[in-house]
């Protein structure tokens, strides 16, 4: 990207990308709606109240002092060192405004906007195609901080129902366990002279396709409801990206569909995955690996 014009194509492409394909005349799409509208008019009976309540000046004070500080910032410009040596005043008036966000399912229009930085993914891929750059959001500091809260809430009031067999975005957990699995189920089916269907999946542009109503509608499926369900919906909703190269930006654009690459709570996205994964009883690698060869029947899927 030398000039302006391979700017504005840079973010023509990803405004595009990051966009549901047309389902009007789907009415499984309407269904969804219907749902999420009743969601939102939802009321506080009944909802998890750990999960729901307010978050404390010492929750806050001690996730800044967690930060890293080799963080890039993002559009606010605000760095990680601020908040991590914010006085207890600050600390208390960022607090207030965490829980108004939190009560009313609003954020600040600077929390939804990245700054957009296209990495090359390498080979011979042309440099003047923008497909073969990969989009990293930076997002602002304040509201991963924010995230970092609301994230460890959600894996508390809701880990315990995602499958055993999910290692992406899991502390402890790697493809190395995923590999482990694979093995151990082709001896098995070796040692009792039986084939074994295998299916890989790469999913292209899974975070920058994500159908958003869809993602909420799974997560209230799976118990985060209430004002927890309607901040990730105003988080999800209305977001605008810019590319950002060498101190030259593009304009503004909105973005429909994904979740941020670079934002703390944008893998919860997997677990609903992993849900629909545990019904069926399939299992979802995360990245592809080459197997040794055995008596498997391998279907590769793109």
């Amino acid at each position: 990207m030398r000039n302006n014009h391979s700017i504005i194509n840079m973010a023509a492409h990803f405004r595009d990308t990051c966009s549901a394909p047309d389902t009007s005349t789907s009415d499984h799409e309407e269904d969804v709606r219907a749902f999420i509208g009743h969601c939102d008019r939802e009321t506080e009976q009944g909802i998890d109240i750990a999960l729901n309540a307010d978050f404390t000046a010492a929750a806050v004070k001690g996730t800044f002092s967690r930060l890293r500080l080799q963080s890039a910032m993002g559009p606010d410009d605000i760095p990680p060192s601020f908040l991590r040596h914010a006085p207890d005043s600050l600390i208390a008036l960022l607090t207030a405004l965490f829980n108004y966000s939190w009560h009313h399912g609003v954020l600040p229009r600077a929390w939804r906007d990245a700054n957009l930085f296209a990495l090359f993914k390498g080979g011979r891929k042309p440099k003047t195609d923008p497909s073969s750059f990969r989009p990293i959001s930076l997002t602002s500091t304040t509201a991963k901080a924010f995230e970092r809260l609301i994230l460890t809430r959600l894996w508390s009031s809701v880990g315990h129902k995602i499958s055993k067999n999910q290692a992406g975005f899991r502390k402890h957990h790697s493809t190395v366990d995923q590999i482990y699995r694979v093995l151990n189920a082709i001896r098995g089916a070796w040692s009792v002279h039986e084939s074994l269907p295998i299916a890989f999946l790469d999913i292209s542009k899974a975070f920058d396709r994500v159908w958003v109503d869809g993602l909420l509608f799974k997560l209230h499926t799976i118990g985060i409801r209430g004002r927890s369900w309607r901040w990730l919906r105003a988080f999800l909703t209305d977001r605008r990206m810019r590319i950002a190269y060498n101190g030259v930006y593009s304009e503004w654009v909105p973005l429909f569909a994904g979740t941020p690459q670079g934002s703390v709570v944008s893998p919860s996205s997997s677990w609903c995955t992993s849900m629909i994964c545990r019904r069926h009883h399939a299992v979802v690698l995360s990245t592809p690996m080459t197997l040794p060869s055995c008596r498997t029947q391998s279907h590769h899927t793109t």
